[in-house]
């Protein structure tokens, strides 16, 4: 199907789709706005801009002379059944767009090129109620199996219990029902009294505690015992960064669009537990997202709750309350000449003491994932996408430049804990939250509704892995496995597991110094059990434990 947006003249190129109804082939009696004909033999429509804003939807500039019509640029969407592709075909006047397979509302997400002044990227479309098409049948699409078997651990595992990944679920911390308002509303959204329990719960189950103060006091104890820092806790003073994952931000401090982002309430149940309970000083503690931006959304709430903590952005300023990220020259090392990774960190990575690493449980149409490891792309002074492009591209066993972030003394051996946000893990980064974040196969349609947490980064990740691979095929064209996003997501897990013999000779050494092991891999023994090693033989197992969180 081809749609085309016309753009009112005396507008220039913002445009907005509104008064549409969802298309529905059993719902053709419905009545078709005036400004829409009908769908002539070559299937297209013609829709007429609007320029009244209407339930919260956006304007979106579009600077003809920017585009390249006609070279297979692609705008993204979300809220439609898969395979769902929007191809840029010309613009100026108007945009035109051919998409596939959409029987919904659709978020398109404008490919840089053609983002305007405001920094915004994003429209919300409906596919209006005109008989169209006859629907393409659905395409195989496969779950994508590795090729190491399962329970074959590679690699030494790390933490007070080796191995360890804790997992909590409770399908109270997410209410959403949707449709109503956004996945990250207070309360609506994400239940914050629920999340606070899953954090504190966890943190006590990773660390074998009963108490919150008492789990972090292992916490900093192990982390020094094994860095070479004594048996000791926390020293006051010392400085720790929160990375979190805010990929999506890109509207700007006004951001609050659908996408998946980090959750507020789990950076707010993070800090509450940081200084109520590890003993922390707000001023020490910086919660970062230093390629992006933190929006109000997450900013606000957590800045009245500690005014001290210090949120730093790619667009900080003393009018945003948030800081500027400003850089430390050549502070990452790769163990290649040419990583096409950044080298310069923030000044507040090198400076500090400790790391948590929040990432998220999504898929990547590139790297296949992005977990703990691919959090830090967010971090170097790179854009990520440019970086590591189409896993499935990259033989296993070749070289990968997250071995050397996990690996370097600045990021991954900076690390407390790693943790995986996934109150609403999707399928895909670029799918707005809602049909594509239900997990079907795994939890019968309901919210992924987990939170995940290890002292091991090799393990985390590939926990996230398997859940993922096992819940969304991750593809997006019409071949299925070896050609898809998600094959070979995993090369990393490998290299990580044996860095200092790794299966592509790669010598590993950010730093200098040539790397071990970082952590244990392996796969779980089937989607229904979730089994580990340690899960099956909890005294000869190597490899990790899938740690199942009471909540009570």
């Amino acid at each position: 199907m081809k749609t085309n947006l016309r753009l009112i003249p005396s507008l220039a190129a913002l445009f907005f789709l509104s008064a549409f109804q969802p298309f529905n082939v059993e719902g053709l009696s419905q009545k078709v706005p005036s400004d829409v004909r009908d769908l002539p033999q070559r299937e297209t429509s013609s829709h007429r801009a609007v320029a009244t804003p209407k339930n919260g939807h956006r304007y979106i500039y579009v600077p003809a002379a920017s585009a390249s019509p006609g070279k297979g640029e692609t705008i993204t969407l979300g809220g439609v059944p898969y395979p769902s592709i929007v191809r840029l075909l010309a613009t100026g006047e108007s945009l035109d767009f051919a998409y596939d397979n959409a029987t919904r509302t659709i978020t398109i997400t404008l490919p840089p090129a053609l983002r305007g002044v405001s920094g915004e990227d994003v429209v919300h479309v409906q596919i209006p109620s005109v008989p169209g098409p006859t629907p393409e049948a659905p395409r195989d699409e496969k779950l994508w199996t590795p090729d190491d078997k399962p329970n074959s651990p590679v690699g030494v595992a790390r933490g007070i219990f080796p191995g360890r990944v804790t997992w909590a679920r409770d399908i109270a911390a997410t209410p959403w029902d949707g449709v109503t308002g956004t996945w990250w509303a207070e309360g609506s959204g994400i239940n914050q009294t629920a999340v606070d329990n899953m954090v504190a719960r966890s943190l006590r189950s990773l660390t074998g505690e009963s108490t919150d103060a008492g789990a972090w006091v292992a916490l900093f104890k192990y982390y020094n015992r094994t860095h070479d820092r004594g048996d000791r806790a926390y020293t006051r003073g010392e400085k720790i960064a929160v990375k979190v994952n805010i990929n999506n931000s890109y509207a700007g401090h006004k951001d609050a669009d659908n996408q998946i982002d980090a959750s507020v309430q789990t950076i707010h149940a993070v800090l509450h537990q940081l200084v109520k309970n590890a003993g922390i000083a707000e001023s020490d503690i910086t919660v970062y997202e230093a390629t992006r931006v933190i929006p109000d959304r997450i900013f606000q709430k957590c800045h009245a709750s500690f005014p001290g903590v210090v949120f730093a952005d790619s667009k900080g300023s003393p009018e945003n309350g948030r800081v500027r990220v400003q850089y430390t020259k050549n502070a990452m090392g790769y163990s290649i000449a040419d990583s096409k990774v950044g080298r310069e960190l923030p000044d507040f990575i090198v400076a500090a003491t400790y790391i948590i690493n929040i990432g998220l449980v999504k898929g990547h149409p590139t790297t296949g994932v992005t977990l703990t490891a691919k959090n830090h792309y967010g971090t170097v002074r790179v854009r990520d996408h440019s970086v590591f492009v189409n896993s499935h591209a990259h033989p296993m066993a070749t070289y990968h430049p997250f071995v050397d972030m996990i690996g370097s003394k600045q990021l991954g051996e900076k690390t407390l804990i790693f943790m995986l946000d996934g109150l609403y893990g999707l399928r895909d980064v670029n799918d707005a939250v809602g049909e594509n974040a239900r997990w079907h196969n795994l939890f019968n349609g309901e919210w992924f509704a987990s939170i995940f947490m290890s002292q091991d980064p090799v393990a985390i990740d590939s926990v996230g892995l398997d859940f993922l691979r096992n819940e969304f095929p991750l593809g997006r064209g019409k071949k299925a496995g070896k050609n898809e996003s998600m094959a070979n997501a995993d090369n990393y897990m490998h290299e990580s597991a044996q860095a200092g013999n790794p299966p592509s000779k790669t010598n590993y050494a950010p730093d200098g110094v040539p790397l071990k092991s970082l952590g244990v891999h392996e796969h779980w023994d089937n989607a229904k059990d979730r089994r580990y090693t340690r899960n099956l033989d909890p005294q000869n197992g190597k490899g990790i434990e899938l740690h199942a969180v009471r909540l009570k």
